[in-house]
């Protein structure tokens, strides 16, 4: 089987691929099992996605060899290229924004399972993310242009914010809102 970390078949495998890093760390979604096939579905449905993440078998297996896990590298790559970030493809008079933010949140909803049971197996175990991102500075020390730049954060920081604190920030809530998109929040 190929993969990000290339071919393995066994404990083995991981545990030498582990080695040669010498990180003790890995990724748990797959790429490829539901990304950039050209289909809605893979992020957009919440059934789709929760299966393409972490199995327990998974957590059991790497139990002991591997302590810090990413679920998705580079989560917001998706509201930037998201055909290349999760496999969306839009229908035309779609409301694109809420596509991507739908997609979105179920990225974070198969990141907050995968997390459990990757603590429910091993509770030493460490879950991170990690964003593609810049830091963002304002242009001039003009307030609108500080204003400016702290909105650019905030967008590219959602994800860890949700991520990290297991709930959406108000910011993020009133401006999904402002722009009139409804997340399936049940």
């Amino acid at each position: 089987k190929e993969s990000i970390m290339g071919k393995q078949k066994s404990h083995g495998g991981i545990s030498k691929k582990i080695r040669v890093r010498n990180s003790g760390s890995t990724k748990i979604g797959h790429v490829g099992a539901n990304h950039n096939s050209g289909k809605k579905g893979a992020d957009y449905n919440r059934k789709s996605r929760q299966s393409s993440v972490l199995s327990t078998g998974d957590a059991k297996r790497y139990k002991g060899l591997v302590k810090y896990w990413l679920t998705f590298n580079e989560i917001n790559m998706l509201l930037h290229l998201p055909f290349m970030g999760a496999g969306i493809c839009f229908e035309e008079g779609e409301n694109q924004e809420e596509v991507k933010y739908c997609a979105a949140h179920h990225e974070l909803l198969a990141s907050a399972i995968a997390t459990k049971i990757a603590h429910e197996v091993d509770p030493e175990n460490q879950i991170g993310c990690m964003l593609a991102a810049g830091i963002n500075y304002p242009y001039t020390c003009n307030p609108k242009d500080v204003w400016k730049s702290k909105q650019s954060a905030r967008k590219n920081y959602f994800f860890t914010d949700v991520q990290s604190r297991g709930e959406y920030p108000a910011h993020a809530l009133k401006e999904l809102e402002r722009k009139g998109i409804t997340l399936p929040i049940l």
